[in-house]
């Protein structure tokens, strides 16, 4: 894995990959910002982490599906994805859409 930057603490959903990356967004989030430590906190199998460096795996979206479900931060903060990637606090409440 190469150099991983470290996410900022936040209170509010941050934006951390546009959704213009389209298909490479795994990609860019495994490059990006998981790490080992990463996939053995939340426990994610460090080989789905390999995968997302391979967009032409056959396992490539069941990878990332397992990190959107399963990653969190050391302050509990979780992943969100409506085409862009949030990260979201711990607590945090998305407003209904009704408002």
């Amino acid at each position: 894995m190469s150099q991983t930057i470290k996410l900022p603490t936040i209170v509010e959903p941050t934006l951390i990959l546009d959704g213009s990356w389209g298909i490479y967004i795994p990609q860019m989030f495994g490059t990006r910002y998981l790490t080992e430590a990463d996939c053995k906190r939340c426990n994610i199998d460090i080989e789905y982490a390999r995968v997302l460096g391979d967009i032409e795996s056959d396992l490539y979206w069941e990878a990332w599906e397992s990190v959107l479900d399963n990653y969190s931060t050391e302050l509990g903060e979780t992943l969100y994805q409506d085409q862009d990637v949030w990260l979201v606090p711990a607590g945090f409440k998305w407003p209904d859409d009704d408002m």
